[in-house]
């Protein structure tokens, strides 16, 4: 029982740390443009946001952020971009080819007991 919990617990380490680096710059656009690149919630500049480049209608949202009778909900982070018709966002990333290691599958099977 002892190797099995042990097991459980390294997989959902390595599930919840081996993430860290695939992180996105900037990829809950805390960092957002400067007021000067804004026009009141729409992005003016393609290069506005730090780490992103935009094309189209862009708005930069902040979480409550009031449109009408709407409160704009942000699920996470304090910012959030909603993109008009026809526009988009993208970041260049640089990715480096991994070196594939086999892995073994460990199989895990529970022992029952009858009696009888």
């Amino acid at each position: 029982m002892g190797v099995i919990v042990l097991l459980l617990l390294h997989s959902i380490f390595y599930t919840a740390f081996c993430f860290k680096d695939g992180l996105l710059p900037n990829g809950d656009f805390e960092l957002g443009p400067h007021h000067t690149d804004m026009k009141g919630t729409q992005v003016m500049n393609k290069t506005a946001i730090p780490s992103w480049e935009v094309s189209g209608f862009v708005e930069y949202i902040p979480s409550g952020h009031k449109q009408g009778d709407m409160i704009l909900v942000v699920p996470k982070g304090a910012f959030a971009v909603r993109l008009g018709n026809e526009a988009s966002i993208k970041q260049k990333i640089n990715v480096k080819k991994a070196l594939t290691i086999p892995s073994r599958s460990v199989r895990l099977e529970r022992a029952h007991r009858t009696s009888g």
